[in-house]
Parts: structure tokens; sequence; C-alpha cells
């Protein structure tokens, strides 16, 4: 599962890195969550960033609270379900992130938080797909998670898809064959990751201090 991520890259970086037009909106978070607006590319507006709703509210929905049950989707059985499988073939998009939080259960009551990286905090994209429903007005997003890499392992057994540089592209790609789309959703290699214990108060999805971010040794 991904519950939280960070989106800090400043507006020069996320252009030269994804080759995007932004703008005034944007601006950096320590602790994304869902139901925020948040930045995406599509396929469909490939060469700029868009700011859709994190939770993904099929077509069908009459109301805004079942995205809080679809901020994830899982590529083993993304295919099986309606409400994934049709915008997994027609609307995929790059969700831009530079890093996300997983907990680390302690014991029956405490949790540690991680922040979890590509080497050196450089930005990356999730694999997401994408939805517009009509009645409500909304454009929304699921991020999709695979099994977990031997370094998120220790942490939690589940961590979003972090798309190859290379194959972003093809990802956004309309005409990609849905096997192959499929087949991107891969654990990113583990050795080009890096993580780190955070302050527990990145739990509290209101609190947005940068200081978050920073490595964390106890109170």
């Amino acid at each position: 599962m991904c519950g939280r991520y960070t989106v800090q890259i400043d507006m020069i970086e996320l252009h030269e890195r994804f080759k995007v037009v932004l703008n005034e909106m944007y601006q950096q978070s320590s602790n994304c969550a869902p139901s925020e607006k948040l930045p995406v590319v599509t396929n469909q507006a490939p060469k700029e960033v868009n700011y859709y709703r994190w939770g993904l509210v099929p077509f069908w929905a009459k109301d805004l609270k079942i995205g809080f049950k679809m901020i994830n989707a899982r590529a083993d059985t993304i295919t099986d379900k309606k409400s994934f499988s049709v915008p997994l073939q027609k609307r995929r998009c790059l969700v831009l992130a530079d890093s996300f939080y997983e907990w680390k259960r302690l014991d029956k009551k405490n949790k540690q938080p991680y922040r979890i990286r590509v080497q050196g905090g450089k930005p990356f994209a999730f694999a997401g797909i994408w939805e517009h429903n009509k009645e409500l007005q909304v454009n929304s997003y699921s991020i999709i998670t695979t099994d977990a890499n031997e370094m998120v392992n220790q942490v939690h057994d589940r961590m979003p898809v972090i798309l190859k540089q290379a194959d972003e592209q093809r990802w956004l790609n309309e005409n990609l064959d849905l096997q192959e789309a499929v087949d991107l959703l891969q654990p990113y290699p583990a050795e080009a990751m890096e993580m780190y214990p955070v302050n527990p108060a990145v739990g509290n999805a209101r609190n947005k201090d940068p200081e978050l971010t920073q490595p964390w040794h106890g109170a």
C-alpha cells in the first residue's frame, strides 16, 4: 500500500526531468495525502502537468468518498476489476514524486515511519491510472502497487510501482499492448533505493513541515 508520499521537486527540476509545462498551481509537499489534488502527467496531455484528486473515483460513482478506498490498485489483480482495468487500457498517468512513506510495526501499539526514495533523492514517477467522473466533475487517480523489493520488504510487503525513466513514455503510450503495460508493473531495484526513519508526526496528514522528510533519531 502507498498512503503517503512527497513531491518536493522544484519547478525547474520538474520541467527538466519530465519535459513538461507547469503552472502557478504547483506546490511542493512533504506529506501528500489521499483526496488532495496532486501533480500528474496523463496520456491525454503528456507535455503538461495537471492536478488530479488522489483516490480514483469511478465514472459511475455518486460520492467522492469512494476514492478513499481506491488510492491504490494492485498490479496482480488490476485486470480483474473493471474500475481499474478500463483505466489501465485507456487512461494511464505518471504520478510525480520524489519519495514515499511506509510504516514498520514495532509492537502492538507502535509503528515507525520510513521515508523511501531512489538513491540521491532524484525525482521519479509512480505508475498511475486516472478517471473522469462527469457527474461529480472530478479527475482522479490511483497509484499502482506491487510486491515489495528486498529493501522495502523490511518495512512493508507492498510498494508503489516506480517506473524506470526509460519506460515512462511507454506507459503513457495509448497504443501500448495491455500485457506490455502490465509487464512494466515490477518492483524497482532495491540496490537503486534507500530509506531511513522519519518523525512519526508524518502520520497526521495535516503536518506538512518539510522537516518531516529528514532522518529522525527519536524524541
